[in-house]
């Protein structure tokens, strides 16, 4: 290092000027200073799930939703309706908006005159003002799960807009043009803005807010920490200008790079200058201390840049390393975190070693005040006094405690738990968390959860197959509302035939997919060649650990319950009874689920259900009641006014018509085509002329329709039976009853889909199809987050432990040497993890870093105090002294650096997202215990293994009281 120390002093005026003029050029780069705060950009862009992600976000405008909420005592009244109608119109005008669904602006299916009409719930162009038209519109929409718990609440006292936003969409902007024209809008309604897009714009926000804040802060918590331990102007200047200039050039240099700020490296300016400020640290320290006996205030700047620049450099290096085990990482951010604050501490490190030795040069030799012993004379040295006797008498004890200590901290490692949601990031007063809850409390949750189908979805058994899935979803908790085109063509059927089944023809789904042909929300759902869908959900939790549990859940389902390859069989005398079979066992299954979905408590007996279900479809009379009876006789004269291929103008013989079929469907007998036809052919025997065919094809028409009748009638008796045998509480719970309806309907459908393998055994023949399943959103994504996080703080630890150990064996000599000099570091390590399992503090984007960060950072306190212990030992071959004398010198410095460094990162509790505040006091409190380890368990190491890399130990005499407290006096 002498070489280098000449070479210093001689070029000291060119190193000046280098570094003022990289430091202006790098300030200029601030100008073009970005956030981005898209945690979906950070990830790997090529992993699979990401990229199927992304495009179910290009084709389906799935993935980017932003929401506004609006509170009123009650949401029907005109003039809450009209700022929703107004609001719902200004977001749809803001470029990067794919679609806005709102109360004024959504699908309404209903039954007009007889048949089905998809229009609008509300006539934006016409809001009623009406009060009774309005209460109508509120009782029927709340009273609809297309609408209840989706866009309004089940109090109807909070409606949500959502829009839909464009994947190319600059989500931030368009999410912030929302936001402002919802407050513009809205006038005095409560608002609530929730989605990813509002949680980026409102992280955005908050980096930008912590940059301004907290860095003068950490600057002004430096300058009070190095003013307090060095007394002298320059003892405050000279580390602090070190770690501003290496903050601006590694900003500066991401900036000019094109990278932007993100959630994670919005830390890095506190970051650099708490820990930038070590090396400027140390090296003031030793010139300080080396002044009183140079001779000329040059050849001391020599001298102590030789002496301790190695250990600088070593210091650097390790905690450069410490940086760069991030690289790598599954998030982007991570990976530009480390890499730039390594860039950020190689330039700290450069500048501690030329240009603070170069100002030096300067400057006037600094007045130190000493005692009578030629030791400065103040706190912090007494204080390091008291510690180096402590130790030499306590070293066993320390060791012991440090045993203990990591007995304790791998005892409570598998209480370790791991946070990857965004929103958990918020402080729950915050505006975000305010909204979430609202979204779980009212609407299932904001996060989106989709699975995609492949298979034609113009099949009535694929569509059967995503309905099972939905249902499925239905019971897993946290998860609510799973909508796809199965629920629309399902809604329509309702409407039609008063069940919510998907017909089991392809002509009867054709027929009611004809209704929402253009419609936007159908491109939500299906693609254009109707070969892939959209199931979409909602997860109502913010808890990482229920979020994984539902994405595994989920996805053990489809692989387990979910066949991709199914054969469509037409029931018939030859595989009846084994289809039957198949029939009963999937009902039975229904059921029980659908009792567990609504919570009612019953003692049910599959097998025992199953002789109940067997009993319903075996039944072959079935009672109407005299309001079923006028209603089916209103439904045969709406059929020949309307519908009937014959054209009868005789009202009287419609009615002699209707009635001989009434009267037919009072036997409680299943219809038949056949007596149809003859009562039709009896009746208009001799009145007009129609042709055989047209007569045929009449009779089937009404064959269908008191079949439809006949059909319904038995299943609601199954649906009373089953109520009052396992569940007489629940008599009154029209959706339970709705269910078990929709579940033992099966009953009356000639088609069924049985999964390949089981009709190869039943030996059962027909139509082959697929149909493939798989999981995407946010959770998906979250659980990738999760896995990375184990996988980078793994990853990154190993890095960081292997290669600075490496280093430590190099530089020391001997593998022994190395390996004791980093465990204070692993101690370190243990206490971190021991402390965020014992208070619950959770792995997370930021906290994840900690244990690697700690490695390159505290590393340093080891290395300046093995080597200042190694040389004052070989100076006098007495441990009492080097002892004493290493802790009042570099000891100092590391405690200085420790304290430096934790107040930095302690002022990260005032950082507003709650990962950086755990971020900060965690750091801080490491590294306090990593500087503490390196003064106390370190020497107490040394003494105890009498380590040959340090010294010969033997014959001197350890522990000496008498001759420490002879150094004390």
């Amino acid at each position: 290092m002498n070489k280098f120390a000449d070479a210093v002093i001689k070029y000291r005026i060119a190193i000046i000027a280098i570094v003022v003029l990289l430091t202006l050029f790098f300030s200029y780069q601030f100008k073009y200073i970005k956030v981005n705060s898209d945690v979906i950009s950070y990830l790997r862009q090529d992993d699979p799930d990401v990229q199927l992600f992304n495009r179910i976000g290009k084709e389906y405008a799935g993935t980017s939703i932003a929401m506004v909420g609006i509170e009123a005592p009650d949401v029907f009244d005109f003039q809450t309706l009209n700022v929703i109608n107004r609001l719902t119109e200004k977001i749809k005008q803001i470029n990067g908006v794919a679609t806005v669904m709102s109360l004024t602006d959504v699908l309404d299916i209903r039954s007009a005159e007889g048949g089905l009409e998809v229009g609008r719930l509300i006539d934006k162009n016409n809001i009623p003002n009406d009060p009774a038209e309005l209460k109508r519109i509120r009782e029927y929409a709340l009273s609809k799960d297309m609408y209840n718990g989706r866009i309004v609440s089940p109090d109807g006292k909070v409606t949500i807009i959502i829009a839909r936003l464009k994947q190319d969409a600059d989500k931030q902007a368009v999410a912030l043009k929302i936001k402002t024209t919802a407050q513009k809008e809205a006038g005095n309604y409560k608002l609530y803005f929730s989605g990813l897009p509002m949680q980026m714009l409102e992280v955005n926000d908050i980096i930008i807010h912590d940059m301004i804040y907290l860095v003068p802060v950490v600057v002004l918590m430096l300058i009070l920490m190095l003013y307090f331990s060095f007394r002298s102007a320059r003892g405050v200047i000279l580390p602090l200008l070190t770690v501003i200039i290496s903050t601006i050039w590694a900003m500066g240099l991401m900036i000019l790079l094109g990278i932007e700020l993100s959630i994670i490296s919005n830390i890095m300016p506190v970051l650099l200058i708490a820990v930038g400020s070590a090396y400027g640290i140390h090296m003031i320290a030793r010139y300080q201390e080396d002044i009183h006996h140079c001779p000329d205030k040059i050849s001391c700047i020599k001298a102590s840049l030789s002496e301790v620049g190695v250990p600088i450099i070593l210091a650097g290096v390790t905690t450069l390393i410490g940086f760069l085990s991030f690289i790598g990482s599954y998030l982007t951010a991570v990976t530009h975190f480390g890499v730039f604050t390594g860039i950020g501490v190689a330039f700290a490190l450069i500048i501690s070693v030329t240009f603070i030795p170069a100002l030096l040069t300067f400057l006037k030799k600094p007045k130190i005040r000493r005692n009578k012993e030629g030791k400065e004379d103040n706190v912090i040295v007494h204080f390091l006094d008291r510690l180096a006797f402590f130790v030499l008498n306590n070293e066993k004890l320390i060791i012991a405690s440090a045993i203990i200590l990591i007995v304790i901290s791998i005892i409570g490692l598998p209480r370790l738990t791991r946070e990857v949601n965004m929103v958990e990031y918020f402080k729950k007063d915050t505006d975000i968390r305010i909204a979430e809850n609202m979204m779980e409390k009212n609407f299932g949750g904001s996060t989106p959860i989709q699975i995609v189908v492949k298979g034609d979805l113009k099949n009535p058994f694929v569509l059967k197959e995503m309905r099972q899935l939905e249902e499925f979803m239905e019971t897993v908790p946290y998860v609510s509302k799973p909508q796809s085109v199965a629920d629309l063509i399902c809604e329509m059927n309702k409407v039609m035939n008063h069940h919510y089944t998907i017909p089991e023809t392809r002509q009867g789904v054709t027929n009611l997919w004809f209704f929402i042909e253009g419609e936007s929300i159908l491109e939500q759902l299906v693609n254009a060649e109707s070969s892939e869908g959209i199931i979409q959900a909602n997860l109502g939790t913010v808890k990482t650990g229920e979020i994984l549990k539902t994405v595994n859940t989920i996805n053990d389902y489809i692989k387990s319950k979910m066949d991709t390859s199914l054969v469509v069989a037409q029931i018939n005398d030859q595989n009846y009874s084994k289809l039957l079979d198949f029939k009963i066992q999937k009902i039975s299954k229904d059921i029980l689920a659908d009792f567990a979905k609504h919570k009612t408590k019953t003692n049910t007996n599959e097998d025992d259900l199953k002789q109940i279900i067997r009993k319903i479809n075996d039944q072959t009379i079935v009672h109407f009641n005299q309001a079923k009876l006028n209603d089916l006789a209103n439904r045969l004269d709406d059929f020949f006014l309307n519908e009937s291929e014959i054209e009868i103008e005789n009202e009287h013989l419609i009615k002699k018509i209707n009635s001989k079929l009434i009267e037919q469907i009072k036997t409680g007998q299943k219809p038949d085509e056949e007596r149809i036809k003859k009562i039709l052919n009896q009746q208009l025997a001799g009145r007009e002329s129609f042709s055989k065919e047209d007569i045929e094809d009449t009779a089937y028409s009404l064959f269908v329709i008191l079949n439809d009748y006949w059909q319904y009638e038995r299943i609601m008796a199954g649906v009373e039976q089953i109520i009052n045998k396992y569940a007489p509480q629940a008599s009154k719970n029209q959706k339970l009853k709705d269910d078990l309806r929709d579940d033992l309907w099966l009953l009356n459908e000639n088609h069924l889909a049985v999964p390949k393998a089981i009709a190869a055994n039943m030996g059962i023949e027909g139509d082959h199809l697929s149909v493939h399943f798989i999981q995407s959103g946010m959770p998906v994504i979250f659980t990738k987050l999760d896995a990375s996080l184990m996988k980078s703080q793994i990853q990154s630890l190993l890095i960081a432990l292997v290669l600075v150990t490496i280093i430590l064996i190099v530089q020391l000599k001997s593998v022994t040497g190395g390996l004791i000099s980093v465990t204070p570091i692993v101690l370190t390590v243990l206490f971190n993890f021991a402390i965020m399992a014992y208070f619950n503090i959770p792995l997370d984007n930021a906290t994840m870093m900690i244990a690697s960060i700690a490695i390159g950072i505290g590393i340093d306190y080891s290395i300046h105090f093995t080597n200042r212990f190694k040389e004052e030992f070989a100076r006098n071959k007495n441990a009492t002294q080097a002892l004493e004398k290493t802790l009042t010198t570099t000891g100092r410095a590391i405690l200085i650096n420790a304290l430096s460094v934790a107040a930095g990162f302690i002022i990260l509790l005032f950082a507003q997202l709650i990962p950086i505040q755990r971020f900060g006091w965690l750091t801080a409190l490491t590294m306090f215990f990593s500087s503490f380890s390196a003064i106390t368990f370190l020497p107490a190491l040394f003494l105890i293994t009498r380590a040959r890399f340090i010294g010969d130990f033997n014959g001197i005499i350890m522990n000496s009281k008498k001759k420490m407290e002879k150094f004390l006096k």
